[in-house]
């Protein structure tokens, strides 16, 4: 018996167990980020980010050995997230322009920092644990709305840890879910999670 993973096309479990593990799996890496991030926030970004983008790997390797058949990890869909791309370019173009016509006041924003950290490695980091990895086995098990669920859930949780706990982050979450299932493309969920923060970091500078 084989098992598809839901919206997600070229991906079938060898079973419904296969699949249940494959999540229980999946889980057990996020639980373990979410559990590890505060004592590794001092670290350097660089070894940080390695550790759980390894914890992302090894769930994403079990996942896939438990599976019949895979879709490429890395797939590019140019017209499915077209669409998306040009509403993450608006809602980038919409904060460019409330910060200019806003006050500008002073922002003690870590510019290099949040270039770094918030434009290139959160969203790889993040999307690869908290879509790729997370997502897959959970359209399996969960069906669409429960994969989007249970990914912006545990997404909104992290950015409490983060001391970042903000509507933005649960809305985020639940978009960037819902876009990963559409267009079933990690690179287009990277590329507007690195928009949206690139959003909020013009608005901050420019505005608060």
């Amino acid at each position: 018996m084989t098992l598809e993973s839901g919206p997600i096309s070229g991906v079938t479990f060898r079973s419904q167990a296969a699949a249940a593990l494959a999540l229980v799996v999946a889980l057990a890496a996020v639980a373990l980020d979410l559990w590890l991030y505060p004592s590794v926030r001092g670290w350097s970004i660089i070894s940080r980010s390695a550790l759980r983008l390894g914890i992302a790997v090894v769930s994403i390797v079990i996942t896939r050995l438990l599976q019949k058949e895979s879709t490429p990890l890395i797939r590019w869909r140019p017209r499915r997230a077209r669409r998306w791309l040009m509403l993450a370019a608006s809602v980038l173009a919409v904060s460019v322009v409330a910060g200019a016509l806003a006050p500008s006041r002073h922002s003690s924003v870590d510019l290099a920092h949040w270039a770094l950290l918030g434009l290139l490695v959160d969203p790889i980091v993040e999307e690869t644990l908290y879509r790729q990895a997370l997502m897959i086995p959970a359209l399996a098990v969960l069906g669409r709305v429960g994969a989007i669920v249970v990914s912006s859930c545990a997404f909104a949780v992290l950015h409490v840890i983060y001391g970042n706990a903000d509507i933005t982050n649960a809305t985020g979450g639940l978009v960037l879910a819902t876009m990963f299932i559409i267009t079933e493309s990690w690179p287009t969920v990277v590329v507007a999670h690195s928009v949206g923060n690139l959003a909020i970091l013009i608005f901050n500078v420019l505005v608060s």
